[in-house]
């Protein structure tokens, strides 16, 4: 989603030879790592006050994390408080042939894992950090920007919802996705989900998370809130 804002506006900018960041960088710096937080950019912070009014609207710094419906069961929601790490499957051998798919940090008997479920009336499809495999083509991408991707549906964004859990009482901020980007579902704004790198708890002494998965090494921003977006031709 944020590549395809960023190379929009690239080429805008290369249509203006008078433009202040015609010699601005393309993308921001990214590092490596194997774990990581998911930080949400909010690409039309306007319309997200618009959209979560009266309540705050997810930040610039608002992380991915669970907020628990089930056995075994979480709702994938936005919070400021979040401190939840993931790492991308790397294994590649054995009974565990994946390389992809996201999956929380233990330590933990069972791992909880990022799953895109069926979509609603609006087609804005359930997204759960649920005990078991992860929903395979989710994975960091391997391109400019540092950002979650969804393989079956490249031209899809992820979304910010502005739903009350009736469970809790208070707005909880689910995360969703709309397979095709234009098809923004009402109550809800398009967000990029930003890799901030982050240190993995949960391995054992060899290296494993859940005693199989090899953590991939994926890029990831430093600090997703220090990024000044305007310097790269946004």
């Amino acid at each position: 989603m944020l590549t395809t804002i960023l190379t929009t506006a690239l080429a805008l900018a290369a249509a203006s030879t008078a433009s202040p960041l015609a010699n601005a960088p393309k993308y921001p710096p990214t590092s490596r790592s194997t774990g990581f937080s998911l930080v949400a950019y909010v690409s039309d912070p306007a319309l997200a006050t618009k959209v979560f009014a009266p309540n705050p609207a997810p930040g610039k710094n608002w992380t991915v994390g669970g907020v628990h419906v089930g056995a075994g069961q979480s709702t994938a929601v936005l919070g400021s408080v979040s401190s939840t790490v993931f790492y991308q499957n790397g294994t590649a051998s054995g009974s565990h042939k994946k390389t992809d798919g996201l999956i929380r940090d233990g330590p933990a008997t069972y791992p909880y894992s990022i799953v895109l479920g069926t979509a609603n009336d609006a087609g804005a499809i359930y997204i759960g950090l649920n005990v078991g495999e992860p929903t395979l083509g989710v994975a960091i991408s391997s391109g400019p920007v540092a950002e979650v991707s969804y393989a079956p549906a490249s031209r899809g964004t992820f979304l910010a919802c502005n739903e009350t859990e009736p469970t809790y009482g208070r707005p909880q901020y689910p995360i969703r996705f709309a397979p095709k980007a234009k098809s923004v579902p009402a109550g809800c704004v398009p967000i990029s989900l930003l890799a901030q790198c982050a240190t993995l708890a949960g391995l054992d002494a060899n290296g494993l998370e859940y005693e199989h998965d090899t953590p991939a090494t994926v890029n990831c921003y430093k600090d997703v809130a220090s990024i000044d977006w305007s310097q790269y031709r946004l």
